[in-house]
């Protein structure tokens, strides 16, 4: 290859694909994870990742998949990317918590969860998800969890 070619094949545009196109792939590896296809979702949802490392729920959808195929490090990353773009959302750290206590760091699960029911606490939309949150603070503080 030529230096020349090099420089053209360095200087390609990755195509951007429509919104639409974009929705289509998130729900194709949604319906694949909702029937249990969590390594094809995985695909769907690292795609979209790379696509756009802004969006939440893309990073929600990569951890879920990792979380259900018990690759529970790399699903608390991914949360934890989906934490810093919306560190409000008391899911990412509801579901990482879920992942340190699979990993049998409880420690880690307890102020995990901490942090979610205080984000629960400061939004209107997810007060119904506090006494949820607070029972399993409580179950998995008073329990010895194996």
């Amino acid at each position: 290859m030529e230096t020349s070619d090099l420089i053209k094949e360095k200087n390609a545009k990755i195509p951007v694909l429509s919104e639409d196109s974009v929705e289509t792939l998130y729900s194709t590896g949604y319906e694949l994870y909702r029937n249990g296809k969590y390594e094809d979702a995985k695909a769907f949802f690292k795609m979209l990742t790379l696509m756009d490392p802004s969006i939440r729920r893309n990073w929600m959808g990569l951890g879920a998949c990792q979380q259900m195929l018990k690759e529970f490090e790399s699903a608390i990353n991914s949360y934890g990317i989906a934490a810093v773009i919306n560190p409000d959302d008391p899911y990412v750290h509801w579901h990482a918590a879920d992942c340190f206590l699979q990993k049998g760091e409880r420690e880690k699960a307890i102020a995990t969860l901490s942090s979610a029911i205080t984000a629960a606490k400061q939004c209107q939309e997810h007060l119904s998800l506090v006494s949820k949150l607070e029972l399993l603070h409580t179950i998995w503080t008073s329990d010895p969890i194996e």
